[in-house]
């Protein structure tokens, strides 16, 4: 998916209509950051999240860390929301078992090189996977825990994706 052009065409009508709409999602997500409780937990864990909506190399990044971590001896788990997956809860996910309509296509890819926990509720899968070295992949349009600086996690990695200059 490509951003739109108009995105990066200065002083268009289209820009001057969805500022408001801009400035009010700006606000909500500092409230939310004022809000938020930031979790620790007692794995190291590494957020990897994304700026703009897919392709921007979280899965294929996600599963390079996992297997390098896999060849130092750690035992890693990632964590993924399961994004189009129709199951519900916090669950493992065997690849020999579940197909991808049911937990995700990514999941599904990733369970083949390491374990992989699907949760509707991220902390509910960190805390599957709490014992164990972890990544965690997330599906937002915008990383909201890294743009509000309450990831849960020891280290965050951002994808940008885009040959444009991101503000």
């Amino acid at each position: 998916m490509k951003a739109p052009q108009f995105w990066y065409e200065p002083n268009t009508w289209k820009a001057k209509f969805l500022y408001p709409l801009g400035y009010f999602y700006n606000l909500l997500t500092l409230l939310r950051g004022k809000l938020a409780k930031p979790q620790s937990y007692s794995c190291l864990t590494i957020c990897i999240g994304n700026l703009n909506v897919g392709g921007t190399g979280k899965t294929p990044t996600t599963i390079a860390l996992a297997q390098h971590f896999l060849k130092k001896g750690l035992q890693v788990h990632v964590v993924s929301r399961g994004y189009k997956g129709k199951f519900q809860g916090t669950f493992l996910v065997d690849p020999q078992k579940h197909k991808s309509d049911e937990v995700g296509d990514e999941p599904l890819l990733m369970s083949e090189f390491t374990s992989v926990w699907v949760s509707n509720k991220r902390k509910n899968g960190i805390a599957a996977a709490i014992p164990f070295f972890l990544l965690f992949e997330t599906h937002t349009d915008v990383n909201s825990d890294i743009k509000r600086g309450s990831s849960p996690t020891s280290s965050d990695l951002c994808f940008c994706g885009s040959t444009k200059n991101v503000p």
